[in-house]
């Protein structure tokens, strides 16, 4: 859960590339197949909450997961609800803007969503859970890149998108901007 890119393709097609900082010994089952609610969604499970950091749903959608809000934050000893099962809730959604816009994440660690929607055309939303407000955006189609907050100090992440750039300068000539 540290860094996310989003690379628009033309036609409608897009890259999303994510690579997951957790703990080596948190174990995780390989992506697989799930039927859940009559929704197919394909995920790598994580076996301690069930939830995932990134899934595909039959719903044409596609949900990332990142830890953390807009800035590192206290980590308290306990929350009641997993991070990673919003991301299936939100695979499953029938309507994943309303479903953000209508789910109380009160108790919830601070995280960051990254969701592609293509049902009608290409969509790019970001939620940020800072611990008290949810923070809803509709993105620009174009190259982005996110990184955990926790992880990451301003200049790191200043330094991560000049490398970003870089990367897409030197070999996605072909892509959108």
């Amino acid at each position: 859960m540290c860094t996310v890119t989003f690379i628009p393709k033309k036609n409608g097609d897009f890259i999303l590339t994510s690579n997951r900082d957790e703990l080596p010994q948190r174990e995780t089952l390989p992506p697989a197949i799930y039927k859940e609610d009559g929704i197919d969604l394909l995920y790598p499970k994580d076996v301690v909450a069930g939830g995932t950091w990134i899934g595909l749903s039959s719903r044409e959608r596609l949900v990332c997961l990142l830890n953390g809000g807009f800035v590192a934050h206290t980590r308290k000893p306990y929350y009641p609800k997993s991070r990673g099962l919003i991301v299936k809730e939100l695979l499953i959604a029938k309507n994943a803007i309303d479903y953000l816009k209508e789910t109380d994440f009160t108790d919830m660690e601070p995280f960051t969503i990254i969701m592609v929607d293509w049902q009608e055309k290409l969509q790019l939303y970001q939620l940020v859970w800072d611990g008290e407000e949810k923070h809803l955006e509709k993105k620009n189609i174009q190259h982005t890149i996110w990184n955990s907050a926790p992880l990451y100090t301003p200049e790191m992440t200043k330094m991560r998108k000049e490398w970003f750039s870089h990367f897409l300068d030197n070999h996605c000539p072909d892509t959108t901007t």
